[in-house]
């Protein structure tokens, strides 16, 4: 069995069983980050297959924000229980722009590849990493191959530090890292919900 192969069957099998029924006024993922006034955010995220990657309406959190010269790279995750890792995360990369734009999915060569430090200007690039035995390692389970990002700034702190919101359309992939060059592979899953984040460095 493939590393791409042993890695997914648990994801599949982890996220699946976490199916909630959405509450009434919303997620009770999203009504927990608005009672705790996070801005930064992915919310009501919504698959293609439920039976996979089972997302009906939850928000993920903004956990960290990280500054690669020109490219920030975004993780959003669930909320755990104290003392626990998220079951997984949604990695993000992409240059923050200075005007109401469009970001076009983009897939580094190598597609295993976490870290997409050379994501070009007007697009954005990321993965969904399975958690449940690596917690502390940033690897690629399901890779974004295609898709928009479309940001609208919402508010701005400077000319540079903007507050962003918008819809994220995003089809994700398996990848078989065993062979060269890498190969996408079943599942593919496609993902939607509204993007929300804001320059940590702006002053909101």
């Amino acid at each position: 069995m493939t590393r791409t192969a042993t890695m997914i069957i648990p994801f599949i099998f982890t996220i699946a069983c976490k199916k909630e029924e959405p509450v009434e006024e919303g997620h009770e993922t999203c009504v927990a980050l608005d009672d705790r006034g996070i801005k930064s955010r992915l919310d009501n995220l919504v698959s293609s297959d439920d039976e996979i990657f089972a997302l009906e309406g939850h928000c993920l959190e903004a956990t960290s924000s990280i500054n690669y010269g020109d490219v920030w790279g975004v993780r959003f995750a669930p909320t755990a229980p104290e003392g626990e890792s998220p079951d997984f995360h949604i990695q993000m990369f992409f240059i923050p722009p200075n005007t109401d734009q469009t970001l076009m999915a983009w897939v580094p060569e190598r597609l295993s590849k976490a870290e997409c430090l050379d994501v070009p200007e007007g697009a954005f690039c990321g993965h969904v990493d399975d958690d449940t035995y690596d917690p502390n390692i940033d690897d690629v389970d399901l890779r974004g191959k295609t898709g928009t990002l479309d940001l609208e700034i919402t508010k701005s702190a400077s000319d540079s530090h903007h507050r962003y919101e918008g819809d994220l359309e995003w089809s994700v992939w398996a990848v078989d890292s065993n062979v060269s060059p890498e190969i996408y592979e079943a599942p593919a899953i496609g993902l939607s919900g509204t993007f929300h984040w804001q320059n940590p460095d702006g002053a909101f």
